[in-house]
């Protein structure tokens, strides 16, 4: 994949994160993600941005990375971008690189994991790096994670979609069309995760491209 800009503005913006994170020693690596490193943006598109740091620091200093980045999100080359699109914000997280399987429950949909995966190492494009984190990190989750973790997390998906599905009739016998349209979604977005995690294909938010 290779990065490709709908404006300058979106450039001069992800230039601008790359020098100034750059900057900071807890950072191993600036990413590009979303429909920019996919090479599908428009004008209107955001500018998504991953800053990977430091495994263990990130509890510690996120608040402090978080007003560093208010701070200098009020820059011009910022407002410039904000004027070029009715959404062309930067949306920018902070993650350490720890991928795990977070809880979850029964109503509250599928979980990130493949997810974040799949937009950090594959659906994306280094715009810096330090040292060789990220690539420690492809070699250790792609092309896929193990075969033991995968069965577990099949079945766990699996079991979630069923419930899912399994409540939808409930819900509208009860004339609950809502809640049983939410039980519906959710199977859905769970069976698209089953099928990416049984085909071991990552998973990316292709859905969103703006």
């Amino acid at each position: 994949m290779g990065s490709v800009y709908p404006t300058a503005q979106h450039e001069f913006a992800a230039e601008a994160i790359s020098r100034f994170f750059s900057k900071i020693r807890i950072v191993n690596a600036v990413i590009l993600s979303g429909s920019c490193a996919r090479g599908d943006a428009v004008p209107d598109s955001c500018l998504d941005v991953i800053i990977l740091v430091s495994e263990g620091v990130l509890s510690k200093e996120y608040a402090n990375m978080d007003r560093l980045w208010i701070e200098f999100y009020d820059s011009e080359v910022f407002k410039a971008l904000l004027q070029v699109g009715r959404y062309s914000h930067v949306d920018l997280e902070f993650i350490d690189g720890c991928f795990a399987p977070k809880p979850r429950d029964w109503t509250s949909g599928p979980d990130g994991f493949e997810l974040e995966i799949g937009n950090t190492l594959v659906y994306s494009v280094p715009l810096w790096e330090r040292g060789d984190r990220l690539k420690l990190l492809r070699e250790m989750w792609l092309p896929y994670y193990g075969d033991e973790l995968r069965r577990e997390r099949l079945a766990s998906v699996r079991m979630y979609c069923l419930n899912n599905l399994d409540h939808v009739p409930l819900y509208v016998d009860r004339g609950l069309h809502f809640q049983a349209f939410k039980r519906l979604y959710d199977a859905f977005r769970e069976f698209l995760q089953e099928l990416f995690i049984s085909r071991r294909k990552p998973y990316s938010g292709v859905a969103y491209t703006l």
